[in-house]
């Protein structure tokens, strides 16, 4: 009896422990012409064909839970996604911040508040901190692999 109890307490653990992949990017080549797409899910498996491995199948679940199968690839570079990334930073790039700059004027047209030491200013998808006088990038979630809605 406890050698059952023991394989079907295994049985449990084991079904329970999930299997993860980080987030992969691929690029695929079929000799002409180039594509990325992203491995989000929780598979990815790629084979090689032949012995010189001349084509690769490449499976990989997206970030919405579907698998994709792709034969024949003739050309394949996998590589991680950084889980993190510099936030768009074009719109402060040419800018100097002061001391007297403001955020945008409120709705009745007053100034808006000062901007201080270790604000983080957003103008549009654009986002900066103000570190020792000057805007720097701020980190933000990479949205490779966000499900689409």
């Amino acid at each position: 009896m406890k050698i059952l109890t023991s394989i079907y307490l295994m049985t449990v653990f084991l079904a329970g422990c999930g299997y993860y992949v980080d987030p992969k990017e691929i690029t695929l080549s079929d000799g002409k012409d180039q594509a990325t797409v992203f491995s989000c899910g929780s598979y990815m498996h790629v084979k090689s064909n032949g012995w010189s491995a001349s084509t690769y199948d490449v499976t990989y679940t997206d970030a919405d839970g579907m698998t994709h199968d792709i034969y024949g690839v003739k050309g394949l570079a996998v590589s991680d996604i950084p889980r993190m990334i510099d936030a768009p930073f074009w719109k402060f790039t040419d800018d100097v911040w002061s001391p007297d700059a403001r955020y945008s004027n409120h709705a009745d047209g007053t100034p808006g508040e000062l901007i201080k030491e270790g604000d983080v200013v957003v103008r549009g998808d654009n986002m900066a901190r103000v570190v020792n006088g000057k805007y720097v990038p701020i980190k933000i979630q990479n949205t490779a692999c966000k499900k689409s809605s």
